[in-house]
């Protein structure tokens, strides 16, 4: 009985002295109940209710009726009327008391049940029922105030947590568009250094390209006239030699006048001989000394234009052996006319006397 409520619904069933037809009725309300037919029972009490309706024993039974059938609020209303009535006794009022604190319990008004329980245990203290009910109903009061505070707190700390967890994402939030802006500032700086940078470099290439360009124009316009020094002082030594040879035969006609008699076709045959075979020897000395020229200069071109390369960045590197290949042209187009222009002059004297 610990666990759970007690009642005690009892039908009073008092006879009442009225009318034959109401004493009949209040009998038939008794056989319902007997026999749990509350709804007759409720409907029978009703009507005995409209000539009798201050009657504490009707009033009470009502209550009864009205709680078996579900109508707690009804019941309500007739325990109340009872327990206020000055016709009722003080058992009946107890009786009333008892079902008024269950009535409340049913309507789940439970800080509303212990007056009527304290009130059935004023006039009867030995009401255990009364007693065991009230103690239940101030553990369930308990019980729901623990639990009242224990929700309050967990919503408490759900408003806790999510204000801490919105503080957090606020932060977050904050942190990360200040990182984010860092970064897009950082990269800013870097994009503008690295556009320097680039600037920086390639205005340095561009001055090592030109400068590396003059150079090689002045290597070539030297090398063009160092070949036309060569080509001068080769036309000279010719002249010279061919003005010594000149003076050779002079000197032979006037020491030696026996050798007029020779016949003038040997000596003309034997001159031209004499000619050709000293300008065979002097044409093959020019092309070794020529090929030797050749061959120092293509090394130390080849040698200069790889350090060019090497000093110069790679995509500069093409133009420079643009330009060295154009002077290695140029310098064989004027040996080529040099050279022919020598050859013609020789091939005009080609026949003729020395003198």
């Amino acid at each position: 009985m610990k666990n759970a409520f007690v009642f005690s619904l009892l039908f009073m069933g008092v006879p009442i002295l009225a009318s034959m037809r109401t004493e009949w009725e209040y009998s038939q309300a008794i056989r319902c109940a007997q026999d749990e037919q509350w709804a007759d029972v409720q409907h029978r009490l009703s009507n005995l209710m409209i000539d009798d309706s201050d009657n504490p024993e009707l009033l009470y039974d009502s209550g009864v009726a009205a709680y078996r059938v579900k109508e707690y609020q009804k019941a309500e209303a007739y325990f109340h009327q009872t327990t206020r009535n000055e016709r009722a006794t003080s058992a009946l009022k107890e009786k009333a008391y008892f079902n008024l604190g269950n009535t409340k319990v049913a309507l789940n008004s439970l800080d509303e049940a212990i007056d009527p329980y304290e009130a059935a245990l004023a006039i009867d203290p030995n009401d255990e029922r009364a007693r065991h009910n009230l103690e239940q109903v101030r553990e369930l009061l308990k019980q729901q105030e623990q639990q009242q505070d224990q929700q309050n707190k967990d919503q408490q700390s759900k408003q806790d947590q999510s204000v801490s967890a919105e503080a957090s994402s606020d932060k977050q939030q904050s942190s990360s568009d200040g990182q984010q802006e860092q970064n897009d500032s950082n990269d800013k700086q870097d994009g503008r250094q690295e556009k320097q940078e680039q600037q920086q470099k390639n205005g340095k290439e561009g001055q090592k390209g030109e400068s590396t360009t003059e150079e090689c124009k002045e290597q070539g316009a030297d090398k063009q006239q160092e070949g036309e020094r060569k080509d001068n002082a080769n036309d000279k030594s010719n002249d010279k030699r061919r003005d010594q040879e000149q003076e050779q035969c002079g000197d032979s006609h006037d020491s030696s006048p026996q050798k007029n008699s020779e016949s003038d076709d040997e000596r003309q045959a034997r001159d031209s001989d004499a000619h050709h075979t000293k300008e065979g020897d002097e044409s093959q000395e020019m092309q070794a000394g020529e090929l030797d020229e050749q061959e120092g200069t293509e090394d130390i071109q080849a040698k200069q234009q790889k350090e060019l390369e090497e000093e110069l960045a790679p995509q500069d590197r093409w133009m420079a052996r643009v330009l060295q290949q154009r002077e290695r042209a140029d310098e064989k187009a004027n040996k080529r006319i040099v050279k022919a222009t020598i050859d013609k002059e020789l091939a005009g004297k080609d026949g003729q006397n020395c003198w």
